[in-house]
């Protein structure tokens, strides 16, 4: 869609299988076969060479969880509850990178169209609290260690050797990192 303009779709099917043997009154024993589709979706605007601007992104997904499953849970009839909920999030990202740190801020909104989870002291069974929704801000702070950017440039290095160094041994100090991932490769302890 441009250079500074990304999008992603996706979609992913779920069938869940939920099995309740009660051995005290097997009449109560029941069987759900449940399909749930979990679509998502982000769009990212690129700020190009901006040593400013951040890249932001806006992102729409759904997603399940399943319920518990024990005796006494309704799963049938008129005021049953379902063994899957749904849960659907919305989410503004903001993030730059500033001399190997990465700062990003996100802004979410999570619905979930039940909530069962409560258990009750008597009985100890679930009962429903209804749709549920959180809402948060998160500010992340990463750093970058030297080792962790040379390695994530590993696959690219290859390329750029102009003369091999294969069959040289070099005397390191004991404290260096190529000493500790490669100790059979070098002279000394």
């Amino acid at each position: 869609m441009g250079k500074h303009l990304r999008y992603y779709l996706g979609w992913r099917h779920d069938d869940i299988s939920m099995d309740q043997d009660n051995l005290l009154t097997p009449a109560s024993s029941w069987s759900k076969w449940v399909g749930v589709d979990s679509p998502k979706a982000t769009i990212s605007f690129l700020p190009g060479n901006s040593p400013y601007a951040p890249t932001i992104s806006a992102s729409f997904g759904k997603s399940y969880f399943t319920e518990d499953p024990r005796a006494g849970a309704e799963f049938n009839g008129p005021t049953s509850m379902l063994p899957v909920e749904q849960a659907r999030l919305y989410q503004l990202v903001a993030s730059k990178t500033f001399h190997r740190t990465d700062v990003k801020l996100t802004l979410g909104h999570e619905t979930q169209n039940a909530e069962y989870g409560k258990i009750d002291s008597d009985q100890g069974l679930m009962f429903p609290l209804g749709p549920g929704r959180i809402r948060y801000l998160a500010a992340t702070v990463r750093h970058s260690h030297t080792m962790e950017i040379l390695w994530s440039a590993h696959k690219s290095i290859p390329g750029l050797i102009r003369r091999r160094l294969d069959g040289i041994k070099v005397a390191t100090h004991p404290a260096c990192h190529y000493c500790k991932v490669f100790p059979d490769e070098v002279v000394g302890d």
